[in-house]
């Protein structure tokens, strides 16, 4: 009797804060989730861009790490990111339609399937889900 096979593919990065970061986040994911063809690829683009760019604005270390696992279906992030503030509450909510910013979570909150944050020993921690859909056969 085989096992059955399993395509699970994990990544763990160190993430330097800046203006590069969400660009870099994206391509690690990009090339751990791989085809471009699979439904939710660049779902999972948007979450991880959003969510590194909120860690690089927010953090208070100089670097944040960002975890992925893709399962073969979905893919999950989780970002953690030393900072001073609490992080927001849930429900997301839009802001204002005047305000300049703070749509991100909201934005991921929609695309994602799952969205938690909270707050680990100082550290905010950031776990969303995103959909993959299966890889072009």
């Amino acid at each position: 009797m085989n096992a059955p096979e399993i395509n699970q593919r994990i990544g763990r990065w160190r993430i330097r804060r800046g203006p590069r970061a969400a660009m870099e986040c994206r391509d690690h994911v990009a090339d751990l989730i791989g085809s471009e063809h699979r439904s939710g690829h660049g779902d999972a683009l948007l979450v991880v861009s959003e969510l590194a760019a909120n860690a690089s604005e927010y953090g208070t270390s100089e670097s944040f790490e960002v975890e992925a696992d893709d399962d073969g279906s979905s893919l999950t992030l989780v970002v953690r990111n030393p900072a001073a503030e609490r992080p927001p509450s849930q429900p997301w909510q839009m802001p204002d339609p005047d305000a300049p910013r703070g749509r991100g979570l909201a934005v991921v909150d929609r695309v994602a399937r799952a969205l938690e944050v909270g707050r680990d020993a100082g550290v905010v921690v950031v776990r969303a889900v995103v959909d993959l859909g299966p890889e072009p056969g």
